[in-house]
Protein backbone atom coordinates (compact mmCIF):
# COMPACT_ATOMS: atom_id res chain seq x y z
CA UNK A 1 0.00 0.00 0.00
CA UNK A 2 1.53 3.63 -0.73
CA UNK A 3 1.93 5.71 1.98
CA UNK A 4 -0.10 8.70 1.83
CA UNK A 5 1.16 12.45 2.87
CA UNK A 6 -1.01 14.04 5.62
CA UNK A 7 -1.82 18.23 6.30
CA UNK A 8 -3.58 18.65 9.54
CA UNK A 9 -4.91 22.32 10.71
CA UNK A 10 -6.12 22.86 13.92
CA UNK A 11 -8.92 24.90 12.59
CA UNK A 12 -10.38 25.63 16.20
CA UNK A 13 -9.35 25.17 19.78
CA UNK A 14 -5.91 25.37 21.81
CA UNK A 15 -4.10 23.22 19.60
CA UNK A 16 -2.58 19.68 20.68
CA UNK A 17 0.17 17.57 20.02
CA UNK A 18 0.40 14.52 17.72
CA UNK A 19 2.50 11.78 19.73
CA UNK A 20 4.09 9.18 17.61
CA UNK A 21 7.14 6.80 18.48
CA UNK A 22 10.05 9.15 17.77
CA UNK A 23 8.46 12.51 19.81
CA UNK A 24 5.80 14.49 18.80
CA UNK A 25 4.40 17.23 16.54
CA UNK A 26 2.52 20.41 17.66
CA UNK A 27 -0.48 21.06 16.09
CA UNK A 28 -1.47 24.69 16.92
CA UNK A 29 -4.55 26.96 15.89
CA UNK A 30 -4.16 28.03 11.93
CA UNK A 31 -0.44 26.33 11.54
CA UNK A 32 -0.45 23.59 8.70
CA UNK A 33 1.59 20.46 10.30
CA UNK A 34 2.55 17.96 6.94
CA UNK A 35 3.71 14.61 8.18
CA UNK A 36 4.06 11.03 6.73
CA UNK A 37 0.43 9.75 6.49
CA UNK A 38 1.19 6.32 7.85
CA UNK A 39 2.79 7.72 10.76
CA UNK A 40 1.19 6.27 13.97
CA UNK A 41 0.30 9.16 15.99
CA UNK A 42 -2.30 9.95 19.20
CA UNK A 43 -3.14 13.40 20.49
CA UNK A 44 -2.97 15.20 23.59
CA UNK A 45 -5.48 17.91 23.79
CA UNK A 46 -3.31 21.59 24.91
CA UNK A 47 -6.39 22.68 26.44
CA UNK A 48 -10.03 21.41 25.50
CA UNK A 49 -11.76 20.19 22.56
CA UNK A 50 -10.83 21.20 18.93
CA UNK A 51 -11.57 20.82 15.72
CA UNK A 52 -9.37 20.03 12.73
CA UNK A 53 -9.13 19.56 8.97
CA UNK A 54 -7.06 17.24 7.55
CA UNK A 55 -6.09 16.86 3.81
CA UNK A 56 -4.98 13.72 2.97
CA UNK A 57 -3.06 12.76 -0.68
CA UNK A 58 -1.26 10.00 -2.90
CA UNK A 59 2.77 11.98 -3.21
CA UNK A 60 2.84 9.01 -6.58
CA UNK A 61 -0.38 10.76 -8.00
CA UNK A 62 -0.39 14.60 -6.59
CA UNK A 63 1.47 17.47 -4.82
CA UNK A 64 -1.16 19.09 -2.00
CA UNK A 65 -0.32 22.16 -0.07
CA UNK A 66 -2.29 23.89 2.92
CA UNK A 67 -1.45 27.74 3.71
CA UNK A 68 -2.91 29.84 5.67
CA UNK A 69 -3.78 33.55 4.11
CA UNK A 70 -4.32 36.65 6.72
CA UNK A 71 -6.34 39.96 6.58
CA UNK A 72 -5.55 42.26 5.83
CA UNK A 73 -4.82 41.08 2.23
CA UNK A 74 -6.12 42.11 -0.88
CA UNK A 75 -5.24 39.38 -3.78
CA UNK A 76 -5.73 36.42 -5.98
CA UNK A 77 -6.82 32.77 -5.76
CA UNK A 78 -4.89 31.19 -8.78
CA UNK A 79 -6.83 27.71 -9.07
CA UNK A 80 -4.50 25.06 -10.41
CA UNK A 81 -4.81 24.33 -13.99
CA UNK A 82 -4.54 20.61 -13.52
CA UNK A 83 -5.73 20.03 -10.04
CA UNK A 84 -7.98 21.44 -7.19
CA UNK A 85 -8.08 25.02 -5.16
CA UNK A 86 -10.32 25.36 -2.13
CA UNK A 87 -10.65 27.90 0.38
CA UNK A 88 -11.72 27.04 4.04
CA UNK A 89 -12.69 30.48 6.35
CA UNK A 90 -11.27 30.18 9.37
CA UNK A 91 -12.17 33.24 10.72
CA UNK A 92 -14.08 36.57 9.95
CA UNK A 93 -15.96 37.38 7.02
CA UNK A 94 -13.55 37.27 4.05
CA UNK A 95 -15.08 38.25 0.98
CA UNK A 96 -14.61 36.10 -2.89
CA UNK A 97 -15.34 38.00 -6.23
CA UNK A 98 -17.47 40.58 -3.81
CA UNK A 99 -19.47 37.41 -2.01
CA UNK A 100 -18.93 37.15 1.88
CA UNK A 101 -18.06 33.81 3.51
CA UNK A 102 -18.69 32.68 6.77
CA UNK A 103 -16.79 30.89 9.43
CA UNK A 104 -16.23 26.76 8.33
CA UNK A 105 -17.34 28.06 4.72
CA UNK A 106 -15.37 26.05 2.46
CA UNK A 107 -15.42 27.23 -1.34
CA UNK A 108 -13.75 24.90 -4.43
CA UNK A 109 -13.01 27.30 -7.30
CA UNK A 110 -11.97 26.38 -11.10
CA UNK A 111 -11.48 29.76 -12.26
CA UNK A 112 -9.38 32.87 -10.91
CA UNK A 113 -10.91 34.71 -8.18
CA UNK A 114 -10.36 38.21 -6.14
CA UNK A 115 -9.49 37.49 -2.29
CA UNK A 116 -10.87 40.15 0.29
CA UNK A 117 -9.62 39.64 3.82
CA UNK A 118 -10.26 42.29 6.24
CA UNK A 119 -8.10 42.56 9.41
CA UNK A 120 -9.03 39.16 11.48
CA UNK A 121 -10.05 37.44 8.46
CA UNK A 122 -7.67 34.02 8.27
CA UNK A 123 -8.39 31.29 5.17
CA UNK A 124 -6.78 27.90 4.81
CA UNK A 125 -5.89 27.90 0.93
CA UNK A 126 -6.19 24.22 -0.08
CA UNK A 127 -4.67 23.33 -3.34
CA UNK A 128 -3.86 19.76 -4.60
CA UNK A 129 -1.50 19.34 -8.49
CA UNK A 130 -2.55 16.37 -10.19
CA UNK A 131 0.65 14.48 -11.09
CA UNK A 132 -0.25 11.82 -13.80
CA UNK A 133 -3.61 12.16 -15.55
CA UNK A 134 -4.14 8.90 -16.72
CA UNK A 135 -4.75 7.82 -13.42
CA UNK A 136 -8.34 8.16 -11.55
CA UNK A 137 -8.06 10.88 -9.09
CA UNK A 138 -10.61 10.26 -6.13
CA UNK A 139 -11.68 13.62 -3.63
CA UNK A 140 -12.97 12.45 -0.15
CA UNK A 141 -14.83 15.05 1.58
CA UNK A 142 -15.51 13.72 4.84
CA UNK A 143 -17.41 15.37 7.61
CA UNK A 144 -17.57 14.57 11.35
Amino acid sequence: MDILRRILTVVSGAGMDLVHPGGALRAALFEPVEFDGGLAVSSRLLDGPLTDFNLMFDPALCDGAARVRRGPEQGAVIPQPSGLTALHVLSGRPRMDGQALATADTVFTAVPADLALAEGDAVLEITLRYLDQSDAIKLAIAAR
